[in-house]
């Protein structure tokens, strides 16, 4: 199943900003653990720390303007587009089964399906 050009841009909009949040909390990272070590007494190496975090602020913000470039630029699916891939989906009632469209028996438990 091939989704139509756009279908995503509405969680690329959401998540583009909690990319950006999450930038900021590695960002906070070091200065918060130095801050936690010292006031637990302990030791931390921060040559380990460091490294990493910065990795993760870069990581985050490129994740977060790819996103918010995909998310806020170009057209959207349409809500044509959208419904299309939803199939309708008719279950019998009695045995919870798939039915093929304008059946009037389940294949499955025999039953007569009652028409709406």
């Amino acid at each position: 199943m091939e989704l139509p050009k756009g279908t995503l841009k509405g969680l690329a909009r959401v998540v583009a900003p909690l990319s950006f949040w999450m930038a900021a909390g590695w960002a906070a990272y070091p200065t918060l653990i130095k801050k936690i070590m010292d006031a637990a007494g302990e030791t931390v190496n921060m040559n380990e720390i460091n490294p990493f975090s910065l990795f993760m602020v870069i990581a985050c913000i490129v994740a977060g303007t790819v996103l918010a470039v995909y998310g806020f630029t170009g057209n959207d699916a349409t809500d044509a587009e959208l419904l299309a891939l939803a199939k309708r989906e008719t279950l019998c009632p009695y045995c919870g089964k798939n039915l093929p469209e304008g059946s009037v028996q389940c294949p499955g438990c025999g039953n007569k399906i009652p028409q709406f």
